[in-house]
C-alpha cells in the first residue's frame, strides 16, 4: 500500500476510498441539515454513494454524510444539504455551500 492511500483511509475515517477510473483515489463528501436530506441524496446519487458518519474534521447538523466518487452536479442538490467537500492531499476542501 502507498502512503496516499493510506493516508486518505486514515485521515478521512470513511473506510476504502473510492476509486475512479483512472486508478487515482477521489472521495467527495456531502453533509447535510438532517437525515433525510442525506438519504434523498443516495436515492439521487445512485450505487455510488454510501452513507456513513460524518468525519470529526467537518461539522454536519445530524451526524450523517454522503460518500460518493461521481462529479457533483447542480442535480444532486436538495434544501438539506449543507456543503460538498473533496478529501484531497490530507485535507478536506470545500467545493460547494448551500
Amino acid at each position: 500500500m502507498d502512503n496516499n492511500r493510506n493516508q486518505i483511509t486514515s485521515a478521512a475515517t470513511v473506510a476504502e476510498a473510492p476509486k475512479q477510473a483512472d486508478g487515482d483515489a477521489k472521495v467527495l463528501i456531502a453533509t447535510f441539515a438532517n437525515h433525510y436530506g442525506a438519504m434523498l441524496f443516495k436515492k439521487t446519487v445512485g450505487n455510488r454513494c454510501s452513507l456513513r458518519p460524518v468525519p470529526r474534521a467537518l461539522s454536519s447538523s445530524c451526524g450523517t454524510c454522503a460518500v460518493f466518487d461521481v462529479p457533483f452536479c447542480p442535480e444532486f442538490v436538495n434544501e438539506n444539504l449543507e456543503a460538498v467537500y473533496e478529501f484531497s492531499g490530507g485535507r478536506y476542501v470545500l467545493i460547494y455551500e448551500n
